[in-house]
C-alpha cells in the first residue's frame, strides 16, 4: 500500500541518472536533502548529492555503502537552510529497481530510499521505498517527477 510521496525535480532525477549511469557497472550512491511533511509521508528533495560508494571495491558491483562523514557534513550543511537528509539514492547495475536483502538490513526508518535500475549502461526504471514500520519490509512510495525545480 502506497501511504507515502516523494516529489523529485526532473533536473534532479537526472542527476541521479547521470550517476548512475557514470559509475556502471558499480552501484553508486548519493544523497537527498529537502523537506519532509505530514510526519514523513510527503517529502520534496530540494538537491541531490551524489557521493563516492565505499563499499570494498570487490563490492561495488553490488552494494553501497555512503561515508558516515559525508552524511554528517551534508546533514549540518541542509539543517543551515532548514533542510534535512530525507533520503538515500543508489542504483542497482544490472537488477531491478527493488530493495535488496542488504539494503533492507542496513535502511534507517523515514528515510526514502530511491533506486535506479541500470541496464548494460542505461537507466530504465526509477522506484522509491520506505522502510515499514516494524522494519519487517520496504513499502513502495508513489514518486512523482515535477518539471520544475
Amino acid at each position: 500500500m502506497v501511504d507515502s510521496s516523494i516529489f523529485i525535480a526532473r533536473k534532479l532525477l537526472e542527476t541521479m541518472l547521470s550517476h548512475a549511469t557514470f559509475v556502471y557497472p558499480q552501484e553508486c550512491c548519493g544523497l537527498l536533502v529537502g523537506i519532509s511533511e505530514g510526519g514523513g509521508k510527503v517529502k520534496k528533495v530540494t538537491s541531490v548529492i551524489p557521493v563516492e560508494n565505499v563499499a570494498q571495491k570487490n563490492e561495488r558491483s553490488h552494494r553501497y555503502v555512503v561515508d558516515l562523514k559525508k552524511y554528517i557534513d551534508v546533514e549540518m550543511n541542509a539543517e543551515e537552510s532548514n533542510n534535512e537528509v530525507i533520503g538515500i539514492f543508489h542504483s542497482h547495475p544490472e537488477s531491478p529497481a527493488q530493495p535488496s536483502k542488504y539494503d533492507k538490513d542496513f535502511a534507517w526508518p523515514d528515510l526514502s530510499y530511491v533506486i535506479v535500475e541500470v541496464r548494460e549502461r542505461k537507466p530504465v526504471r526509477t522506484s522509491s521505498w520506505t522502510l515499514s514500520e516494524d522494519k519487517s519490509s520496504f513499502v513502495e512510495e508513489k514518486l512523482i517527477i515535477e518539471k520544475k525545480l
